[in-house]
């Protein structure tokens, strides 16, 4: 008991320190001092996270990652990490409560009354806040446990191939199920993984990959991240709503276009830093494998949650969807688009998207007219891709004017 409270004691003394100096540097960047947190959140898990590597006793493990992911929670949100706690409590007592057939919908159910009337907190009152983003990786988590638990209770033969693959026989233990919900490698920004990897991973029946991929993984993220500042300071979004980029001579309308793409892709860079630091951490923990490719090789890319070659220069926009925020569209294609009806399957799925985002109208222009490109594109891809693919000379032209 002396040693735990020492080993507290220290513990909120070097978290105190450390406060103090995200306080001078948030100061003197005129950067948010939650902004400041949650950068440095993402860099200190990256190397905690080569520790964790170390621990090879599967219950050491489990017990490590709730309790690292209850601190890190605090660490970055302070009392805003209640939300995406209670939630995760709130979903365990509902799958106890519930009928097993059903407990996968309840359990979506009540983790998005929750998040929605943050997100509606969020939009009316406080946009800043940053505390919802981990809430939404728990809604994915605590839904994916909940309709696992269901299938486990349904005939092999009526689950897709994934679905049997990731049905549970039992309810997990509360334990488990919080070192999977907040698992700390990826609690901040994902990526969604399943919890039979979780648990492959946890007694280490999975390959590891090497420690120069979460290295070489990071040193990207860090680029991104210096993209974004670049376009923070050289090529700024403000600048697009003044008087002069929108009416003034200086821009014509070719460029004002040019400069509106720019802007835009540059943007995107700080979602690819925060991504690509969140795969880094995982692959650092040991966490990453995909399976093997179609000559042997070992894939290491199980939580990459960005594509950006492909995102940035697609042929149609199916890749990107696709590519973009990776597990995301894994639980949206398994928990929403294959469990919905055939008919309006592509709809409800944009759509339950847009409301895991949040109440900002541009989610709903986004991913709304997503779902219309997306019947769009399967169409054209249908009837115009045969007259193209037999030459490589017009299949090269039908993908560059894809890209354009």
């Amino acid at each position: 008991l002396v040693r735990v409270r020492c080993g507290t004691q220290l513990a909120m003394f070097l978290v105190d320190a450390l406060d103090h100096g995200l306080a001078i540097v948030s100061e003197q960047s005129g950067l948010s001092l939650a902004n400041i947190r949650f950068t440095s959140a993402l860099f200190v898990l990256f190397f905690v996270a080569h520790l964790f590597r170390l621990v090879r006793s599967e219950e050491s493990r489990k017990n490590f990652s709730v309790v690292l992911g209850v601190f890190v929670l605090w660490f970055a949100f302070r009392r805003g990490c209640v939300h995406a706690l209670a939630s995760a409590v709130a979903n365990y007592v509902v799958l106890l409560a519930v009928p097993r057939r059903v407990a996968g919908y309840w359990a979506l159910a009540a983790s998005f009354a929750h998040l929605l009337w943050m997100h509606l907190y969020v939009f009316l009152y406080s946009p800043d806040i940053m505390f919802d983003a981990a809430h939404m990786v728990v809604v994915l988590r605590t839904s994916s446990v909940g309709f696992n638990y269901s299938d486990g209770a349904v005939p092999r033969k009526q689950l897709t191939t994934r679905q049997a693959e990731t049905a549970l026989a039992e309810l997990p233990s509360f334990r488990d199920y919080c070192a999977y919900v907040l698992f700390f490698p990826s609690i901040l920004a994902g990526p969604f993984f399943e919890f039979t990897h979780f648990l492959e991973f946890m007694r280490c029946k999975t390959p590891e990959p090497e420690v120069r991929r979460g290295v070489w993984t990071l040193l990207f993220g860090i680029l991104c991240l210096a993209g974004f500042v670049v376009s923070m300071v050289y090529v700024p979004a403000q600048y697009m709503t003044t008087p002069e980029f929108l009416y003034g001579e200086r821009f014509s309308f070719w460029s004002r276009n040019a400069y509106l793409w720019l802007c835009v892709s540059l943007v995107r860079f700080k979602y690819y830093f925060v991504w690509k630091v969140a795969e880094a951490t995982c692959l650092a923990a040991g966490l990453g494998y995909g399976g093997r490719d179609s000559e042997g090789n070992a894939k290491w890319d199980a939580m990459s949650n960005v594509d950006v070659l492909q995102v940035e220069l697609p042929e149609n926009f199916r890749q990107v969807t696709t590519y973009w925020n990776k597990g995301t569209n894994r639980w949206l294609k398994s928990y929403v688009y294959d469990r919905t009806p055939t008919s309006s399957r592509v709809f409800l799925t944009y759509m339950t998207s847009a409301v895991w985002h949040g109440f900002f109208a541009g989610y709903y222009v986004t991913f709304g007219l997503g779902a219309l490109m997306t019947q769009a594109g399967r169409k054209c891809r249908r009837f115009l891709r045969p007259l193209f693919i037999e030459s490589p000379l017009w299949k090269s032209v039908y993908d560059i004017v894809g890209i354009i």
